[in-house]
Formats: C-alpha cells, structure tokens, sequence
C-alpha cells in the first residue's frame, strides 16, 4: 500500500473519536510497528537465495537473514531443472560455527557450473519508504494496529485513574473497559481476516531441532508444504 503513512491514516479512521490518549503520529506508528512484527509471525515474507556453487560443501547465508526469526523451507539443487529437484530435508542443514550460520550440503559440493536455490523467510518492513506486506493484507494489519492502540489507550487512562478520585474514577474506569472491549473487536477482526479462527485454513508445523548432538546449531524448517 506504500509506507506507514498509509497504516497510520487507516487506524485513524478506524479509531475515530477514541484517539484522545495517543499520539497521532509517534504512539500510532510504533504501534502499527509492532503490528508488522505480530503479522511477520503469522504470515513472513518469503524469500528465495540463489547461491553458486564453489566445489564445497559449505555457502554463506542471505544477506537478508534475520538470526532469530528466519528459518528456510526448502532447497533446490541443481537449481533450474524443469522439475525442481528437491533435496530431502536430511540432505542440508542451516549450521552454525564460530563464524555465524551457513548453509551446509551433506551429500553434495555443487560445482562452479551449477546453481542451488533455498527458500526461506524474513520479517515484513513498513517504514516511511518500504511496505512487504500483501496488498490484500493491509487492512488487516491495520486492525491489528487499531487493537494495540486501544490497549495503550486503555492503560493511560488507568495510569490517570490511579491518581484521580470520586466520580471521574468511575467515568474513566468505564472508558478503559470501553477501550480494552474495542481491542478485542479489532483483534477478531484482524484474527478473521487472517482466517485462523477457521480450522480448515490452520497450518500444523513440525518441531525441528536447533542443536547438534556435538553441540553446535542449525536451524531448518521443515520443507514447505509437508
């Protein structure tokens, strides 16, 4: 949808007239930010590295991956096949040494000629000049950013009943409920629009080990659409 701006003025129009306890620009985007990272969770940005081979066994990582958050999905060697060919998840590995995480073959040293392809995934970004997010996934994340809103309205109004007494106590107790009950109405939205209230569009996803039995890491999602 093109840049945060773009978040920010639908969350404006969905909070409306209960924007009083937030700012319109600094407390609105850092909520829409933190919105991005929720989504990024549900639904990551999925990438593609072609890597070169080199006689080896071992390549480095994309300069895109995100320790922590990134996991590959699948891997295709020799990259370009009109049927991809497909490696067995036991076939590579994600390892980590005392220089940081490569991509490791353990049957395999593709050679100068040929191409492997690994997919993986990252966080979204939206900032004032990128957006990753699906166009058909805007309003969505906006009614997430709506909920997060609401809720840190709900807690400064509480903050203030804190030191506020008589019958303003009660207005502003009444007005956190009011704002904590139009999170969750966001949030269902946000929860509907993602379908993951609908049991027949859950995805079950398979553990995966991240240590060695000799102690070092790797990190490998099972391959994508098992």
């Amino acid at each position: 949808m093109g840049n945060i701006t773009n978040y920010n003025t639908q969350v404006l129009i969905n909070l409306q007239d209960n924007a009083t306890y937030i700012s319109h620009t600094t407390d609105v985007n850092a909520q829409i930010k933190v919105a991005v990272e929720s989504y990024s969770k549900d639904r990551p940005l999925r990438k593609v590295h072609k890597g070169t081979g080199d006689g080896t066994y071992s390549y480095s990582m994309p300069s895109d991956w995100v320790d922590g958050f990134s996991y590959a999905t699948s891997m295709e060697y020799p990259g370009g096949e009109q049927i991809p060919a497909m490696l067995e998840d036991d076939a590579w590995m994600i390892y980590r040494d005392d220089t940081g995480l490569k991509i490791r073959f353990k049957d395999y040293t593709p050679g100068s000629t040929e191409t492997f392809y690994m997919c993986y995934v990252i966080p979204h970004n939206v900032d004032d000049m990128h957006d990753t997010v699906s166009s058909c996934d805007f309003y969505a994340v906006c009614c997430l950013a709506t909920a997060y809103c609401l809720m840190v309205m709900a807690n400064k109004v509480q903050e203030e009943q804190e030191s506020t007494i008589g019958a303003d106590t009660i207005d502003r107790s009444s007005k956190a409920v009011e704002y904590k009950n139009k999170a969750k109405f966001w949030m269902d939205e946000y929860e509907r629009m993602l379908k993951r209230k609908d049991p027949e569009a859950s995805v079950s996803v398979k553990d995966f080990d991240t240590e060695l039995s000799t102690g070092e890491d790797y990190l490998m999602h099972p391959r994508e659409g098992r």
